[in-house]
């Protein structure tokens, strides 16, 4: 990437913001090098503790020994899911995350040290021992390729930075300074109309002029991650780049006032000296709306040969129980705020009136579906409250997920007249699939105020990770046949 010369006037400028390959794939060359060099010296150590194990004590390397390096493909694996090769991450978390990933790495490798050839005898030790030196080799390794690469062109991602008082320049001196950072300033957003005292090193653009031309936006197409210095920008652009309604980026990275940061989805994110939050938004991303996706479909066909039966058994059960459809569909809000008919096991009668007729006064009962209105409901039935209570009759929704209508997680699908209470954050609902269960229904949400449940998807929305997913689906079955549940439903 061409660094910027010093340029000697300040105003509002329409700069060449195209960046080449290597920078629009930036994050992607520096995972690269990251992986090779993470491999290439655990796979020295695995070798090292083999050559301790057999040559220097006068024994042949037996075949199954060569083993141990078709475990890098795992250790690889535990590494990227550990988030060692995402952006924004500091040196702090990158060591402890590290650490974890090997630590895990060889407890996986001592358990399967048994079934190796030749190797069960005294492997603990040894493991252990390259458990030890692979904490050391590999933040080691991981310094050396930032001081080889960090100068080169490829290693830079470009960035904007939208706020240019005091903390803003600081910033872009800073990140000019010093490329180890990985971000490199192509351009900054003003808020004032008057120039500095001082000289900019980067193309300046005022905040007035993206907002009177649209045509400017296009700039910024290139460009994946900007900082934000919330207080020397004004509230109404901040507002708009947060909600992504005049420029969209992957990556926000938010330096607040003195005041905390309110929102829950924050991160840290170190900037030199200053103390920045990387606004996350996860599910955003196409790529994780894919690894999401292939999650889903994993863990539904993997549960299919005992989901099937069941739904065929609940099935049968509803028909014997009370006349009427096994079925019943409620609409709601979907993908991109398409209208989806989510499919629920029958828990009510049919025909409410014709049961009144025929048995004593029934119970008006009454269920909270965002957690603020109480809506009546026809009686429910003996088996509907089985179903009810469990929460199985959700099951059927699982048909949606194969069609790419839902998620097994995800914000809980919404009624049309609920999403008034999402106001701009319904724009982030519509990127994601709704879910069959989410952060929302495991959070004692009958309790919860609608305004809640909106911060807590929008919560799932920009933290989603594997490991979220599969907490919620632990919360899930905790929480079946909960008896406040089913005391609610009497």
């Amino acid at each position: 990437m061409q660094r910027i010369p010093i340029k000697s006037q300040y105003r509002s400028t329409f700069p060449e913001i195209k960046s080449g390959f290597f920078n629009n794939h930036a994050y992607q060359i520096k995972a690269c090098f990251f992986s090779l060099s993470d491999l290439a010296w655990l796979g020295a150590v695995l070798v090292l503790i083999t050559i301790l194990r057999f040559p220097l004590q006068g024994k042949e390397i037996p075949a199954g020994s060569i083993e141990l390096l078709l475990f890098l493909v795992l250790a690889w694996c535990l590494f990227f899911t550990a988030g060692l090769y995402r952006t924004g991450i500091s040196p702090v978390q990158e060591l402890r995350h590290l650490t974890l990933a090997i630590s895990v790495f060889f407890l996986l490798l001592g358990g399967f040290s048994v079934f190796i050839r030749n190797f069960g005898e005294n492997s603990l030790l040894f493991l252990g021992l390259g458990w030890f030196l692979s904490i050391i080799a590999l933040p080691l390794g991981r310094e050396i390729t930032r001081n080889l690469f960090s100068r080169r062109s490829f290693w830079s991602e470009p960035v904007v930075i939208i706020g240019y008082g005091p903390a803003g320049f600081d910033i872009a001196e800073y990140l000019v300074d010093n490329p180890r950072s990985g971000l490199y300033p192509v351009v900054v957003v003003d808020r004032r109309n008057t120039d500095r005292g001082k000289t900019p090193r980067v193309p300046v653009i005022r905040a007035s002029d993206i907002l009177e031309h649209p045509e400017m936006v296009d700039l910024f197409k290139t460009i994946h991650t900007a900082v934000l210095v919330t207080n020397e920008i004004n509230d109404e652009f901040l507002t708009l780049i947060v909600d992504e309604k005049i420029l969209r980026f992957r990556h926000l990275i938010l330096v607040p006032s003195s005041q905390p940061v309110s929102h829950l989805w924050a991160r840290p994110f170190m900037i030199g000296e200053m103390l920045g939050f990387e606004m996350g938004q996860n599910l955003v991303s196409r790529r994780n709306r894919t690894i999401k996706r292939v999650f889903d479909l994993l863990i539904v066909l993997l549960t299919l040969p005992v989901t099937l039966p069941l739904c065929l058994l609940l099935a049968i059960l509803i028909k014997l129980d009370s006349p009427g459809k096994v079925f019943h569909e409620r609409e709601r809000l979907g993908y991109q705020n398409r209208v989806i008919k989510v499919l629920e096991f029958r828990t009510s009668f049919s025909n409410p009136t014709a049961r009144k007729s025929s048995s004593p006064a029934p119970k008006t009962n009454r269920v909270s579906e965002a957690g603020k209105e109480q809506k009546e409901i026809p009686r429910i039935t003996r088996f509907g409250k089985i179903l009810r209570w469990s929460g199985l009759y959700h099951l059927p929704q699982i048909i949606q997920v194969l069609q790419g209508e839902m998620s097994l997680i995800g914000p809980a699908p919404i009624q049309l007249e609920e999403s008034k209470n999402y106001g701009q954050s319904l724009a982030l609902y519509s990127h994601v699939l709704p879910g069959m269960t989410g952060l929302w229904q495991v959070s004692n949400h009958d309790e919860l105020s609608s305004s809640t449940r909106v911060h807590l998807d929008e919560y799932y929305i920009r933290n989603w990770s594997i490991w979220l997913d599969l907490y919620i689906l632990f919360r899930t079955a905790m929480i079946l046949f909960d008896s406040k549940r089913a005391e609610r439903l009497n």
